[in-house]
């Protein structure tokens, strides 16, 4: 996957003094402190929680209570999944890569959600229509 922190050294320099609340203890810091930071990957992370957001909440153009239950639906199934990946991921990631994982995780559960959604109204829209087709 291609992320903006592939192309930083062609962005111009956006960093800035920032307050890091859990510091760094590898290097011997042993509280508070501030630091010289990128935003880079700050920029990455809301803009993909805020993205995958908008798409999940955007309302369809027929909006109906059957289609608020398909979206309930959807919804706990997402929570579901998410709930075990979390737990398969807590098994088999370790380390750097553990966190690296936990990061992304928590923009699973809108993509699970966004997949789940509108393939349920894909199969519902099928369904209506076969059904048109057999009145025919």
């Amino acid at each position: 996957m291609v992320t903006i922190l592939d192309f930083a050294d062609a962005l111009p320099a956006f960093s800035s003094k920032v307050f890091s609340v859990v510091p760094d203890f590898s290097f011997g810091n042993k509280g508070f402190i501030v630091t010289n930071d990128s935003w880079y990957d700050e920029i990455e992370m809301v803009a993909g929680y805020l993205g995958l957001y908008f798409v999940a909440m955007s309302a369809l153009k027929e909006e109906d209570e059957l289609t608020l239950l398909l979206r309930l639906r959807s919804l706990m199934w997402a929570f579901t999944a998410n709930a075990l990946l979390f737990i398969a991921f807590e098994l088999l990631f370790y380390g750097i890569p553990w966190l690296y994982v936990m990061m992304y995780q928590g923009m699973l559960i809108f993509l699970l959600f966004i997949l789940r959604f509108h393939w349920e109204i894909h199969k519902m829209r099928a369904e209506t229509h076969n059904e048109k087709e057999e009145w025919r």
